[in-house]
């Protein structure tokens, strides 16, 4: 079995997070040779502030800005569901603006159309493992006086990009299930020193991460790690299937970093020591060729598959997940799962957001509830396996 994803870290990696919680220290200075490392590998003359997740650092950023109750934030029509949760807290309202579904940029019509006198942000998302194109997002909101927040958490590759230069802030994400995975994490990115020392200033007072909570979190995703292989984790669907258990619902539930309980009592610390310094590892030592074969292999299936995909014109995409789009979403899955490859609808927190407007014609917004998460392969074998598998299950749904 093919599981849908593993956890983007190595054993060495997870070995040296288990000794960072024991080494304990200074959590002020681990957090500080983070920003001073993400600092020099970017070397645009931003300002890093590494935070507890993207999650985090937004609600610290909003709570810095205080911007008036009722300010509007135009977002990416298709974005993560707690990042308008955050929005909403802070008295803010989320305008979603459309994005095209091939090309994953926003649209300059509709962007135009959202704005109001208040409106003072926008967050642009960059999706699917794709960087879209800011000169237009950048000159509108030069020229409208909003903030530009950028997005960055599933763009991340490893390649020694750290957001746009241009944006006033980019946000960056080490989750679980991102690339170059710490387990947790996000490292912000400011044009502005003086804005990145206020957000770090109101980031401090917060209560600090427990480091037996780290600990907890390095043995659940070693044991993941382990699970995910192939052969415990064909047993595992099978078990699971035995028991009557959704294995899909439980993978999506394990594999989100904020899962369960209130979401703000959880996103509101500041990251230990150990997780600062496990950041700063992955930071300068995850393998550059790993995510550019990643994507090599990722576009070549794509492209061997007869089904559409967000993002169809985009150049470039380094393929963090590899979505398609299927008329019949749960019979791709189940046809896939009974050849060996595990396929889900949930392997992103992305929703579509809702406004007063209705959809654009081409916006993302409407095809989302037929987007498919597709296994990322592991070798050749599994690139002609896969794309055959795929072909094989809408044959036989046509054919139905």
């Amino acid at each position: 079995m093919l599981p849908r994803q593993r956890p983007d870290i190595g054993w060495l990696d997870l070995v040296c997070a288990a000794a960072y919680t024991l080494r304990g220290g200074d959590p002020a200075a681990a957090q500080a040779a983070a920003e001073a490392g993400a600092d020099a590998l970017a070397d645009d003359g931003r300002h890093s502030l590494v935070s507890l997740s993207v999650r985090s650092g937004f609600d610290r950023l909003l709570a810095t800005l205080q911007l008036p109750p009722g300010s509007e934030v135009l977002v990416s029509a298709v974005t993560i569901r707690d990042m308008i949760a955050v929005i909403e807290r802070h008295g803010l309202r989320a305008v979603p603006v459309d994005l095209h579904a091939d090309t994953l940029s926003l649209d300059v019509a509709a962007l135009a159309a959202a704005l109001t006198p208040r409106s003072r942000m926008l967050l642009v998302a960059h999706l699917f493992g794709s960087r879209m194109p800011l000169r237009a997002p950048l000159d509108f909101a030069r020229q409208h006086g909003l903030l530009l927040v950028e997005d960055g958490a599933q763009a991340y590759t490893g390649d020694g990009w750290l957001g746009d230069a241009a944006c006033d802030v980019s946000l960056l994400s080490f989750g679980p299930i991102k690339t170059a995975t710490a387990l947790g994490g996000a490292v912000l990115r400011f044009a502005d020193p003086g804005l990145c020392e206020r957000v770090r200033a109101a980031q401090a007072h917060q209560p600090l991460q427990a480091g037996r909570a780290f600990a907890q979190r390095v043995g659940k995703y070693a044991l993941l790690k382990a699970l995910t292989a192939r052969i415990p984790y064909g047993l595992f669907c099978r078990a699971c299937g035995w028991f009557g258990i959704d294995h899909d619902a439980l993978i999506n539930r394990s594999v989100r970093g904020f899962a369960g309980g209130e979401l703000f009592q959880r996103i509101r610390q500041r990251p230990c020591a150990a997780q600062s310094r496990l950041l700063l590892r992955r930071l300068r030592g995850y393998p550059r060729a790993r995510a550019a074969q990643r994507a090599q292999r990722g576009e070549r299936l794509l492209a061997a598959l007869p089904l559409a995909r967000p993002g169809q014109a985009v150049a470039g995409s380094g393929h963090w997940v590899l979505p398609v789009l299927s008329a019949d979403p749960p019979r791709l899955i189940a046809g896939l799962l009974a050849r060996g490859f595990d396929a889900t609808r949930g392997a992103s927190s992305l929703y579509a957001v809702p406004g007063d407007a209705a959809p654009g014609a081409g916006d993302l917004r409407r095809v989302m509830d037929a987007v498919v998460y597709l296994p990322a392969p592991e070798g050749e074998g599994d690139l002609r396996r896969l794309a055959e598998a795929v072909r094989a299950t809408v044959t036989d749904a046509a054919a139905a």
